[in-house]
């Protein structure tokens, strides 16, 4: 049975508090049934005045009339003081207050201390002398996909295997050998990843105040940002320093395929109009279907791209990246769940094969021009599941290598031209034929003067 007994011989008063509307109020008169329901206690009861005014006011506890209950049933996590009214000095009823809970901590040293190790972006972990784990952040344990539970005690190697795991456990035993902090950068897929990141570890000591090491702490944070950035700007770097070597049409698409694959791509082709090959100068590239010659093809997995082969011919569908950015003289970036591929592959089931075969994800076509004359096209692919597909960084980066290997592709288009004029030469100076003599054999020759093109010199018999 229901207490009607007034809340104010149940809860500590506050004699003189200073009211304040927003906090729940409510006001019980001499027989302690409810007269005024302020709106915040209507927020924090769930109560509407109508249905609550005249009511007990013991209602608002549980049975046993310590702790309030909300108007569905479960109890609340608030503290309720109750101030005792009186008139001309008479009990006249009882207002009651509701104050949250405060947190049992408000923010001490010690908490403060967990808190900066349990709820930083970076993951971080401790390691006892022995090498073996002590404690580990949520940070780590998210990205890794083990609890505590499962890597607590326990060497790295233990828990993971693979040389950049045995590394970095050889680091901090030597860490909490010498008391000399290490750095450490790999680029790897944690249990807990879809995919590949760069991470940068600091492995520092941790002492006391005489220096001695009792153990070592190990932070990491994803920097593949950074990462990413820093190896485009490589990746250009040795373009120039590797590209462009020979005067060699063929060559020098090759020279782009072994920059690039796998550092960049998983597969890259170069297909050029058959007029390049031959070093003449092609016909603007018109929209349609387009014939190309293979001039080059570099893959990271042997088989995962077969054909065509370099100096076989292809026919690329109107639909198809490589067309498209031929007709428009523009870079494309594609996902192969975009509507666009999915119409190249209904085109053209021979690359929807290989694509399927070789579990492409991303693909960046960029047509290869120089001094407005389009030559051909770049197709650039990522398979690997570990590898991010391309992104708007990668297409730029892309058009900037592709800007530089069209410029050496034309030179070495024009050395072929004019080699291909000076041996024309060689040959019309030379005799049609053996010229006839009784007493000897004759034959002819051409001895050029020396020179990258060939030519200068005179015939001689």
């Amino acid at each position: 049975m229901k207490s009607h007994e007034p809340p104010g011989q149940r809860f500590p008063l506050l004699p003189g508090t200073v009211l304040d509307e927003a906090v729940a109020v409510s006001i019980a008169d001499a027989d302690g049934r409810i007269t005024h329901w302020s709106e915040g206690a209507q927020a924090l009861w769930g109560h509407a005045p109508e249905e609550i005014v005249g009511r007990p006011l013991a209602d608002l506890f549980t049975e046993a009339g310590s702790v309030p209950r909300h108007r569905d049933g479960h109890p609340l996590d608030t503290q309720v003081h109750a101030v005792p009214l009186s008139q001309n000095g008479r009990e006249a009823g009882v207002l009651v207050m509701a104050l949250p809970v405060p947190p049992p901590d408000m923010g001490g040293p010690e908490s403060l201390k967990q808190w900066a190790f349990d709820q930083p972006p970076f993951a971080l972990s401790i390691y006892g002398r022995d090498a073996r784990q002590l404690d580990a952040n949520e940070t780590l344990t998210r990205v890794t996909g083990f609890s505590r539970e499962q890597t607590r005690g326990r060497l790295i190697t233990e828990v993971v295997q693979g040389a950049m795991y045995r590394d970095t456990e050889h680091r901090i035993q030597r860490v909490l050998e010498t008391g000399k902090p290490e750095f450490i950068e790999h680029f790897l897929r944690l249990p807990g990843e879809s995919r590949a990141h760069g991470w940068a570890m600091d492995i520092f000591p941790l002492k006391d105040a005489s220096g001695r090491v009792h153990a070592a702490a190990v932070s990491a944070y994803d920097y593949s940002e950074q990462y990413d950035s820093r190896e485009r700007l490589a990746l250009l770097g040795e373009a120039r320093t590797r590209i462009g070597t020979s005067l060699d049409v063929a060559g020098t698409a090759r020279e782009l395929t072994e920059v690039t694959v796998p550092p960049f791509a998983d597969v890259v082709c170069v297909d050029l109009l058959d007029a390049v090959l031959r070093g003449d100068l092609p016909v603007p590239a018109m929209p349609g279907p387009v014939l190309l010659r293979r001039a080059a093809i570099g893959v990271a997995y042997p088989g995962s791209w077969k054909h065509p082969e370099p100096g076989e011919s292809s026919r690329h569908p109107a639909s198809s990246p490589i067309a498209r950015c031929l007709a428009t003289g523009r870079a494309e970036l594609h996902h192969v769940g975009d509507p666009a591929v999915a119409r190249w592959f209904a085109d053209d089931p021979d690359h929807a094969a290989q694509a399927r075969e070789c579990g492409m994800h991303s693909l960046i076509a960029v047509p290869v021009q120089a001094r407005d004359t389009v030559l051909g096209a770049a197709l650039f692919l990522r398979c690997a599941p570990h590898r991010e597909p391309f992104t708007a960084d990668d297409l730029a980066i892309t058009e900037d290598l592709i800007t530089r290997v069209a410029v050496c592709l034309d030179n070495a288009r024009r050395f072929t031209r004019e080699r291909g004029v000076a041996l024309a030469l060689q040959r019309a100076l030379l005799p049609q034929g053996p010229v006839p003599h009784p007493a000897a054999e004759t034959a002819a020759r051409y001895l050029p003067a020396g020179g990258d093109a060939q030519v200068g010199g005179a015939g001689s018999t």
